[in-house]
């Protein structure tokens, strides 16, 4: 994340990825191989978005709109082709963000900084 040739596209799609990869580890049943160990009683529970937040330096909303963004680039590459994705993120395609949530389908959730027109 720290390379510097990474567009800020890149950036958002990557944390979007690590919250999608991460965020069900705590609070999973006992016998999921992907529970994290049990957390003590006086252990206070941070959110997936407020870690990967103080991680990168940014704010927990833009993780959870890093999320939407991964998921809308994911569901256009899934409609068209797989280069789509890589065009994107290196600005070859020039849309925002904004762009990129309308062009997926209204079925994700959007933040309201980016449903507002």
């Amino acid at each position: 994340m720290g390379r510097r040739n990474l567009t800020p596209a890149n950036q958002s799609y990557l944390r979007g990825l690590q919250y999608q990869r991460e965020k069900k580890k705590i609070g999973a049943p006992e016998n999921n191989k992907n529970a994290e160990k049990q957390i003590g009683q006086n252990v206070q529970i941070v959110s997936t978005a407020q870690k990967l937040a103080q991680q990168h330096g940014v704010d927990e909303k833009t993780i959870r709109r890093d999320v939407d963004f991964a998921e809308a680039i994911n569901i256009i590459v899934e409609n068209t082709a797989p280069e789509v994705k890589q065009q994107i993120l290196s600005r070859e395609i020039p849309v925002t963000k904004k762009e990129t949530l309308e062009a997926a389908p209204a079925t994700i959730k959007h933040d309201s900084q980016f449903a507002e027109a």
